[in-house]
């Protein structure tokens, strides 16, 4: 009986000297676009309006070189909140659609399943209307002036990455 418990007790000691210590992962601090790791509120962005980074779909660069009037700014922070609340209310669709698809496909109820192949495209199209629809409505903020000197400035005002003038 003895020999039983000293032979369990060696096991044990080896086990636990020969197990492996999980690694512990270091996480991340989330950075915002201007490098700092607090969250900056929509109004607080137009503070580090010169720094470099992008303001939601538009290069900071380009709204920079438009002068806007602190009125303008305050009406595209509100435009971004609403389009943004609506695209995340569509997102939340898309991901009950996707469930649900699983949900079929387990059931193998193939025409529903089918069904929500459509629905999820078409919330992914609205979501794109979404966008462009923000854009334009950003675009006719904007005084004559102002919507010259964009036009000649980006070419695709839902990525600017393909702006004319270096950033």
């Amino acid at each position: 009986m003895k020999k039983i418990t000293i032979i369990t007790l060696l096991l044990m000691v080896a086990v636990l000297l020969l197990a492996e210590q999980p690694k512990v992962r270091q996480l991340r601090k989330p950075q915002t676009h201007s490098g700092s790791t607090r969250r900056e509120m929509p109004s607080q962005r137009w503070r580090n309006f010169g720094k470099e980074g992008r303001l939601g779909n538009m290069q900071m660069h380009l709204l920079e070189k438009l002068e806007l009037t602190d009125k303008q700014k305050e009406q595209i922070d509100d435009l971004k909140l609403q389009n943004r609340l609506a695209i995340i209310e569509l997102q939340a669709d898309l991901k009950k659609i996707t469930l649900m698809r699983h949900k079929y496909m387990a059931d193998s109820d193939f025409n529903n399943a089918k069904k929500s192949v459509t629905e999820y495209h078409e919330k992914r199209t609205e979501i794109a209307t979404k966008q462009i629809e923000l854009a334009e409505k950003i675009y006719n903020l904007l005084d004559k002036k102002q919507q010259e000197a964009y036009r000649k400035i980006c070419r695709n005002p839902l990525d600017c990455t393909d702006c004319k003038e270096v950033k």
